[in-house]
């Protein structure tokens, strides 16, 4: 773990980094609580938090950084330490601290160089150790077992909002941690919305169904889109499905070690439009999951991104027809040494028909 803290420091050319942001703690510290600040140096490490994390920190904290435990406000304590260090530069969180707190520390820290090292962070946190990746993998086995259990209980009549409950309760009962986000279950010409909540709506027979959803254990997250019928699928749904579904395969074919992913979506938006759906790909192909839902690597037609081995990342090609419904397959992909594999396979590609 403390060669995380050596690469970051490397990266970020800073004498010192301050982190404070709860992900990034868990990642550099080990530390799952909610309140805390990490210092890290070439020598030294420090991390600080208030008397609530006194027993938490000594057995989550890795062992080389020294703990400081406040008890009033925290930034007299972190400037306490910096200016102890007499640094020329730090770095910092600019995308996730508050403004507040950054101006406190430039207002004490007078002829420091301030530098933001978020991107250099998501970097890092994009390329997933072992032991990162064993998370993940539980994570779907139990988003992917829970999906299974409730697959009986959807016909006609039921809500939406009640396969949402009965899915997270089943992921929270099968050894999650919490839910990654709020489940999306969208029915109908509903299903058209991306990213809508699941509502009151009842489901009807003959119609497209949309679930996402996902879990976290250990801190880390599964992301999944499946889409079902409830009966026999409209002939343009089943289209959609067949284009998405090979949109999927398509992308992964594509994908190696090094891959511009923007190149990659690009393909998929026009893979789309030739098959007849002149929207295209109206959202992003993927993004990383981690600690994160989303986090490094974004697969946009509007970034550009070399893809790393050993990241970890969604595809999702989706087709929205207004009026009428909407399809998505999304799977998680992790880029081995020897090319993506496809982490979240024990559930049907093909459409399948709740009876």
């Amino acid at each position: 773990m403390k060669e995380r803290n050596k690469k970051l420091l490397q990266l970020a050319q800073t004498d010192v980094i301050l982190i404070s942001d709860l992900p990034n703690l868990r990642y550099f510290t080990g530390f799952t609580g909610s309140s805390g600040f990490a210092i890290i140096t070439n020598s030294k490490n420090y991390f600080l938090t208030d008397n609530r994390y006194k027993i938490q920190s000594s057995e989550e904290v890795f062992h080389f950084y020294k703990i400081i435990i406040y008890e009033k406000e925290p930034v007299a304590n972190i400037l306490k330490i910096l200016k102890r260090l007499k640094l020329k530069s730090i770095g910092i969180e600019a995308d996730t601290a508050s403004f507040n707190f950054i101006k406190k520390l430039k207002k004490e820290l007078r002829g420091v160089k301030f530098r933001n090292v978020s991107d250099y962070i998501l970097s890092l946190r994009s390329v997933k150790s072992d032991a990162e990746l064993k998370k993940i993998k539980n994570a779907i086995k139990i988003a992917q077992k829970s999906f299974n259990e409730i697959l009986a209980l959807i016909k006609p009549g039921i809500r939406e909002k009640d396969i949402a409950i009965e899915l997270e309760y089943k992921m929270m009962k099968n050894g999650a941690d919490r839910i990654a986000f709020p489940t999306i279950v969208t029915s109908g010409s509903r299903s058209a919305l991306p990213h809508a909540n699941a509502g009151e709506k009842k489901i009807k027979n003959n119609e497209v169904i949309l679930i996402d959803f996902g879990c976290s254990v250990d801190g880390y997250n599964s992301d999944i889109t499946r889409t079902l019928v409830l009966g026999k699928p409209k002939k343009i749904i089943k289209k959609a499905f067949n284009v998405v579904k090979d949109a999927m395969s398509l992308a992964i074919e594509n994908i190696k070690i090094g891959t511009e992913s923007d190149k990659i979506v690009l393909m998929i938006d026009n893979y789309i439009k030739k098959a007849g759906f002149e929207d295209g790909l109206i959202h992003s192909l993927g993004h990383g999951v981690g600690l994160n839902i989303h986090e490094l690597p974004i697969l946009s037609k509007y970034k550009k991104m070399k893809l790393m081995k050993g990241a970890v990342f969604t595809i999702e090609p989706g087709i929205y027809i207004q009026n009428i419904g909407g399809v998505r397959i999304e799977n998680i992909i992790h880029l081995a040494e020897t090319g993506p594999q496809l982490l979240s396979s024990n559930l049907p590609l093909d459409i399948p028909l709740v009876l």
